[in-house]
C-alpha cells in the first residue's frame, strides 16, 4: 500500500509541475505589453525627431554651425532609436509561440 500512495503522490506532483510549466509557457500578455512599450517609445522618439528637425531648420536659417551640429546629432539619435524600436517590434512580432 505504501508504494501505491507514493505513485499517487508522484502523479499529483507531475500534474502540478505540468500545470505550472504550462502557465509560464503562455507569454502572449508579456509580448503584447512589450509591443505597447515599444510603440510608446517609438511615438516619443518620433515627436523628438520632429522637434529636432524643426530646430535644425531654424539653426540652418541662422547659420550657426554649432547649433546645426547639435540638432543634427539629435536628429540622428532619434532616427536611430526609432530604427531600434522598429527592429525590436519586428523581432517580438516574429516570435512564434505556437498557440
Amino acid at each position: 500500500m505504501q508504494l501505491k500512495g507514493y505513485k499517487l503522490s508522484l502523479l499529483d506532483e507531475l500534474v502540478n509541475i505540468n500545470m505550472e510549466a504550462g502557465t509560464l509557457l503562455v507569454i502572449q500578455k508579456e509580448l503584447h505589453q512589450a509591443l505597447n512599450r515599444l510603440e510608446q517609445s517609438k511615438k516619443l522618439n518620433a515627436d523628438g525627431l520632429a522637434k529636432a528637425k524643426k530646430g535644425l531648420e531654424s539653426a540652418k536659417q541662422l547659420g550657426d554651425q554649432k547649433t546645426i551640429e547639435t540638432f543634427t546629432r539629435w536628429v540622428d539619435r532619434f532616427s536611430k532609436d526609432i530604427a531600434r524600436a522598429d527592429k525590436a517590434m519586428s523581432q517580438v512580432n516574429s516570435v512564434n509561440i505556437g498557440f
